[in-house]
């Protein structure tokens, strides 16, 4: 059990390692080819700021699994990864072509439905005592 939770920890935060380190040259690439969210009015942002950053983040996960086969290669996290890589296409797509809300949102729901349709024995609405 100790070995395990040590196993999880240490995959963590090589992920958080690899994706902070992968955040940098997203984010520079990102600016250099001119994937950046411009200011508008219907907008939070008051300065371009750049996008790819789910490339960062996949990158970082995709380590931690690979680095610790053990962990990862179980049908249950090969199926949560796959819905994620999943999700994390639909946003590169994003990205570069500005889906609208409703597309995004309808990806979303179908991504979920994946999961529960192949994860039904996980316990997706089980509530403790």
């Amino acid at each position: 059990m100790i070995e395990q939770l040590a196993a999880f920890i240490a995959a963590f935060l090589v992920s958080a390692a690899v994706t902070t380190l992968a955040t940098v040259f997203v984010r520079l690439f990102a600016v250099r080819i001119g994937a950046v969210a411009r200011p508008q009015n219907d907008r939070w942002n008051r300065r371009a700021v750049p996008l790819l950053g789910g490339v960062a983040v996949w990158i970082g996960v995709t380590a931690a699994l690979l680095l610790w086969p053990a962990l990862a290669f179980s049908r249950e996290v090969l199926t949560i990864y796959a819905v994620a890589t999943g999700l994390y296409l639909v946003g590169l797509v994003d990205d570069f072509l500005n889906l609208k809300a409703g597309t995004k949102l309808t990806a979303q729901i179908a991504a979920a439905c994946v999961a529960v349709v192949l994860l039904p024995g996980v316990g997706w609405l089980e509530f403790p005592p």
